[in-house]
């Protein structure tokens, strides 16, 4: 079963590097848009929550300050993750199904051996071995 957040716990990167990066360092918006190169008006939006992060946004914190471009994507795709799926329990987001739901088992077995066993739609199993 994975393991379900709370929507509170993926935050926005924009306000978590504007509280523990660029005001920690004394730097204004504007101060911070010039160490990047990029405009004020992107580093408003990206601060404020107001705009996603990039990837070339993550590598230019990367290079100014050390933090890790890696985990400020992850940041930006599990509060984008988040804010869908609070949409898509609402209702908001309507789809018809196209694919047959497939469930996957895996069993362990002594040796270490894994077999997978697909069920689809309870008419017919596939089994491999894996690894």
């Amino acid at each position: 079963m994975p393991i379900s957040l709370h929507p509170s716990f993926a935050v926005h990167p924009g306000g978590w590097l504007c509280a523990e990066l660029v005001e920690p360092h004394g730097l204004t918006v504007t101060e911070a848009a010039a160490k990047l190169h990029v405009t004020r008006q992107a580093m408003s939006n990206l601060l404020g929550g107001r705009a996603g992060l990039s990837a070339e946004m993550a590598v230019r914190f990367k290079k100014a300050f050390g933090v890790s471009a890696d985990t400020l994507m992850r940041m930006q795709g599990a509060h984008d993750l988040t804010q869908v799926q609070v949409q898509a329990r609402e209702g908001q987001i309507e789809v018809e199904q196209v694919a047959a739901q497939l469930k996957t088992l895996y069993h362990a077995f002594p040796a270490g051996e894994y077999i997978c066993v697909r069920a689809r739609r309870r008419k017919s199993l596939s089994v491999r071995r894996v690894g």
